[in-house]
């Protein structure tokens, strides 16, 4: 189509981010969505932790310092699996089943979380465990796999 290869445009970094984005399959992008979601109960639930207890947090400088560096340490590999998943990168599947799978293990099997178990904590941990279990199914579905592939590809 082009006789000369330098009037060829060229396909920037931008351009085949949204080609990637236009298509993404449903399941992809539905997936994503859940995980959005999950991540916005669990900011809500840590909220509800801190918040009723900050003049606690407050009395001491290190709480200070240390809390938004926890809470940085609990949302950044959340955060960074949703991106990873939403632009296609196959190993950021992988991560999302190694953060679930240790986060139900982990959740189970911390000192003083059974003991402290209400209907309303088994409630939050059932639809965080259903949200991202519901994700994971849709970014291992038939539509998504070869997706994920193709960007692969793309990339390498």
């Amino acid at each position: 189509m082009y006789a000369d290869a330098s009037r060829k445009p060229a396909i920037t970094h931008l351009s085949k981010h949204m080609m990637r984005k236009t298509n993404r399959p449903k399941s992809v992008r539905r997936a994503v969505a859940l995980l959005w979601l999950s991540l916005a109960i669990t900011v809500s639930q840590i909220l509800l932790v801190i918040v009723p207890d900050f003049h606690r947090y407050s009395r001491n400088p290190f709480g200070l310092i240390a809390l938004p560096f926890m809470l940085a340490m609990i949302l950044a590999p959340l955060v960074v699996t949703i991106v990873g998943v939403s632009r296609g990168w196959s190993w950021a599947r992988y991560l999302l089943v190694i953060l679930v799978v240790g986060g139900c293990i982990g959740a189970l099997t911390w000192p003083g979380y059974l003991q402290s178990l209400s209907i309303r904590k088994v409630t939050e941990f059932a639809i965080q465990v259903a949200l991202r279990i519901g994700a994971i199914c849709l970014i291992f579905s038939r539509g998504a796999g070869p997706w994920f592939r193709r960007i692969q590809i793309d990339h390498e």
